[in-house]
């Protein structure tokens, strides 16, 4: 079971792509963060139950997210948070 997991309705195209908006520091304190140009669908999943009966309870959202990239050649690599 997994705590909590994060699920973008997004193509990897478009999540590619925010590679390409400008740096911003993450809070590790390295400037290779990039924030989403806009909004996008993502459904969050928080784990409600134990072994062997993983249960979760699942939130629908539409917000801005924030992902860690490769400096080359510019992929993303690390979901960090939803805005």
């Amino acid at each position: 079971c997994k705590g909590q997991n994060t699920f973008l309705q997004e193509s990897f195209q478009n999540v590619v792509a925010t590679c390409q908006q400008p740096n911003m520091n993450c809070k590790n304190g390295l400037g290779n963060c990039h924030k989403s140009a806009g909004r996008v669908n993502m459904t969050y999943c928080l784990l409600t139950g134990r072994r062997p009966q993983c249960t979760y309870r699942t939130t629908y959202q539409n917000q801005f997210y924030i992902v860690a990239c490769n400096n080359w050649p510019g992929l993303p690599v690390h979901f960090l948070r939803c805005l």
